[in-house]
């Protein structure tokens, strides 16, 4: 089961070009709001200053089927953002304005105004609270070793994506024992997909893609 949902399509990674970098963090325009991009972010923080709290709606306030507050987040929250697919994104727009779709600890899907003074995007994993593995056998802090080996026993190799996620696109394979390095065009190589699990930037070939932090497909090189 663990093999299904992590693997895909075999593709070769010189086949395909990818730009660098696949997954800087998202920054506001001239006017402080987060527009639709064509890339995926899952974690943010709210920043709004308002001692009430930000408030989180069903909806973009004006969308014809209700705003109603769901509720109200203190500063320094950190949420995820709903995961996208073909018809869904985590950020739309509503009479022009843009607004972020986030869920909640306890499961609650709303809408905050996607506006830097309200929300911040900021790096799936702080350095300051990751451990090198977890009892789930994930790697959250790839700056602990250089070089990292791969052994995922599938002949057909180990997929690597163009963002973390197994919703998107395979750009390229590992293969076992292949040893790579975390990638150097991110601060911070570990992201954090919608379902809240670990993803290593790595580059190969002068590529950059992502693959499962996790003990099954690597383990660290000493």
């Amino acid at each position: 089961m663990l093999k299904q949902i992590f693997q895909a399509l075999p593709l070769t990674i010189a086949s395909i070009g990818l730009a660098s970098p696949i997954w800087a963090l998202p920054s506001p325009n001239a006017n402080g709001n987060y527009m639709p991009a064509r890339e995926y972010h899952s974690t943010w923080r709210v920043v709004d200053p308002d001692p009430a709290g930000l408030n989180c709606r069903t909806h973009p306030i004006g969308h014809p089927r209700g705003d109603r507050i769901l509720a109200r987040l203190p500063a320094g929250t950190r949420v995820e953002a709903v995961g996208r697919d073909r018809d869904t994104r985590e950020i739309a727009l509503q009479n022009g304005n843009p607004w972020l779709n986030v869920r909640l600890n306890d499961g609650t899907r709303c809408w905050v105004r996607a506006h830097r003074k309200y929300v911040q995007a900021i790096a799936g994993v702080s350095e300051v609270d990751v451990a090198n593995s977890d009892p789930e056998e994930n790697y959250w802090n790839a700056r602990l070793h250089q070089f990292w080996r791969v052994i995922d026993p599938d002949p057909e190799g180990l997929n690597c994506r163009r963002a973390p996620g197994v919703d998107f696109s395979v750009v390229g394979k590992l293969y076992k024992n292949q040893t790579i390095s975390p990638s150097s065009a991110y601060s911070e190589p570990i992201q954090i997909d919608p379902q809240r699990q670990p993803w290593m930037a790595v580059q190969v070939q002068g590529k950059n893609c992502f693959i499962r932090a996790h003990s099954f497909f690597i383990e660290p090189v000493p």
